[in-house]
């Protein structure tokens, strides 16, 4: 294409508008790129956690994972040098723990951190997680957890908040009480996760990471 040249005008000519074209500004760099899986069991809550986090939308409706979905969202993580931008890669995983088993390599291969959920009305999702954690952890390694009591809207018992916090503090894990539904916690927890996520890569990288460093970690 052939540039567009200004003709020269005579006195007296009448000049057309100048046209000023609209400047995009430039996209940000991504520093880093971190997978994280929510695991749990079916009904917690996990697609409506991502929704609210992601999409800041919930709804009513349930409508079960079949296999496994990936969002994104870029966000701003700070270290003693200054914030840098991590996008993470949020992997919804089917609540069906036989599927998921026999597809843990694809689903939590390359997971640099694990969201672990339960429904804080439903004691069973919390004696359950343990597992769930086992088996990510079997395939993605030691990487950090950070733990999500969900549906804290529906005023769980007294006895399952306390066996949910109980659950974490045997394992010396951190864990928030959520809801996908009013929004509570929910950023904290995966703003958290994602600075665990980011603290383990760098004391990897200054000590000598006993396993390969993702390569994902690094790509823009």
């Amino acid at each position: 294409m052939m540039p567009f040249i200004q003709p020269e005008m005579g006195p007296g000519a009448r000049k057309s508008p100048r046209r000023h074209s609209a400047v995009q500004p430039p996209e940000t760099a991504v520093d880093f790129r971190f997978k994280v899986c929510l695991l749990g069991e079916a009904g917690v809550g996990k697609s409506s956690l991502v929704a609210r986090y992601v999409l800041n939308q919930f709804t009513e409706r349930y409508s079960p994972s079949i296999g496994a979905r990936m969002l994104k969202k870029e966000i701003r993580v700070g270290t003693p040098e200054g914030d840098v931008n991590v996008v993470l890669l949020i992997w919804d995983v089917m609540g069906e723990k036989t599927l998921a088993d026999l597809l843990k390599d694809a689903y939590f291969g390359g997971s640099q951190g694990i969201l672990g959920v339960a429904d804080l009305s439903r004691p069973d999702t919390i004696e359950e997680l343990p597992g769930w954690i086992s088996a990510a952890q079997s395939v993605a390694g030691p990487v950090p957890v950070v733990l999500l009591g969900n549906k804290n809207d529906l005023h769980p018992s007294i006895e399952s908040t306390e066996s949910f916090v109980a659950l974490a503090e045997r394992s010396s894990t951190p864990c928030w009480l959520t809801s996908a539904k009013t929004g509570e916690n929910v950023e904290t927890a995966f703003q958290m996760a994602a600075a665990a996520i980011l603290g383990r890569y760098r004391t990897d990288r200054r000590s000598g990471p006993s396993r390969p460093i993702p390569a994902s970690a690094s790509q823009t």
